[in-house]
């Protein structure tokens, strides 16, 4: 079986919390990795709860909404995509190589002891980095209660390893989409 994607769908993440609001990333699917319960059940994030409680938070302080259903039934039919995003520089646009971030701290502002640890282990682990989790936000179109951009995602896990790719001067990463629905332009062969 060979994916094709028409990967000319550009997702954009949103400037809502303090990684995103440093690191623009712009991201083109590569292939299909099936259902997204599935994925985050058996794969990535083995506690559901987790996974659900960080959907709550992001909920709660950026949109002003309590959520209280089950993660399975938000993700009711949405598809795990494998991505490749690209990694800018919000401010000036210029990929973090073109930079030359030195030290955390000439990205990020970051004062968690904790934080700069794992960012330096990631960064001194170097590629390849566990994939971040992003979420389509026309998932919580419906719980938000207004329309919102259809290419628009939103990290649920994996600041710290964005932040040490950007310290690795690497313009690229894998991440990983779940989106509202399998994309039309999926085909298997």
């Amino acid at each position: 079986m060979i994916n094709n994607i028409d990967n000319s769908i550009i997702f954009k993440q949103l400037p809502i919390g303090n990684t995103e609001k440093i690191v623009k990333v712009e991201a083109k699917v590569d292939k299909i990795i099936g259902s997204a319960y599935d994925f985050l059940k058996h794969n990535l994030i083995p506690d559901e709860q987790l996974f659900y409680n960080l959907l709550k938070i992001i909920l709660l302080k950026y949109y002003k909404v309590h959520y209280e259903d089950s993660t399975e039934s938000l993700l009711e039919g949405a598809w795990a995509y494998e991505a490749t995003a690209e990694l800018k520089n919000r401010k000036d646009n210029k990929y973090f190589d073109e930079i030359n971030p030195k030290r955390v701290r000439d990205i990020y502002p970051i004062t968690i002891r904790k934080r700069l640890k794992l960012i330096r282990k990631y960064a001194r682990m170097g590629p390849p980095f566990p994939k971040p989790i992003y979420i389509q936000e026309k998932i919580l179109e419906r719980i938000i209660g207004y329309q919102v951009d259809e290419n628009s995602i939103i990290m649920v896990d994996g600041a710290r390893r964005i932040i040490a790719v950007c310290l690795c001067k690497l313009r690229e990463m894998k991440i990983v989409i779940i989106t509202q629905k399998k994309l039309e332009n999926y085909n298997e062969r």
